[in-house]
């Protein structure tokens, strides 16, 4: 799970190290610094960048729903970044924000969504299904680290991490 956000030359380097070094197939970035700084990490055309739209955490509202021109923030960077034309361009928005995942849902119809929340956080499976499926009932990555990672402390941690994932994915089919 690396984060990144950083202007031109060092957002370069920060994407050689994740896709080259570190092989990494997808990485999160913070898009607030423009498209300059995201373009880096767009260049690996064989790799996802997801952007952070909305993200979970709770105060994600002090700065990411202050109003720009009649809207939160994060829906006017999410309009600006519909000019962005990559096809290996994700999008993210938190699961405990369920009404703001379908409102940015509604901006990138087609584009991939990787959401993170469910859990230990708190975000309904259902709501976070239903707001986030793209028209083919598909599109959405739901990502459920604490609730899997911390199933078990003993010997039988794989097979708890692995009931806690099928558990997850059932519930996630039955509302797609």
């Amino acid at each position: 799970d690396a984060k990144r956000g950083d202007i031109g030359n060092t957002a370069s380097r920060y994407a050689k190290a994740m896709f080259e070094f570190w092989k990494a197939g997808a990485v999160t970035v913070y898009p607030n610094l423009g498209l300059d700084a995201v373009k880096p990490f767009l260049q690996y055309q064989n790799e996802m960048t997801i952007l952070l739209i909305k993200t979970s955490n709770p105060d994600s509202k002090v700065f990411q729903d202050l109003p720009v021109e009649g809207n939160p923030y994060y829906l006017a960077m999410a309009n600006m970044i519909t000019s962005w034309d990559f096809p290996n361009l994700g999008i993210f928005v938190g699961a405990t924000y369920p009404d703001e995942l379908k409102a940015v849902r509604s901006i990138f119809p087609e584009r991939l969504f990787l959401t993170a929340g469910i859990g230990a956080q708190g975000g309904n499976v259902e709501q976070v299904v239903k707001a986030g499926i793209d028209k083919n009932g598909a599109g959405l990555m739901i990502n459920a680290s604490r609730s899997s990672i911390y199933v078990s402390e003993t010997k039988d941690f794989a097979e708890k991490a692995r009931e806690a994932a099928l558990k997850l994915k059932n519930q996630i089919n039955q509302y797609r």
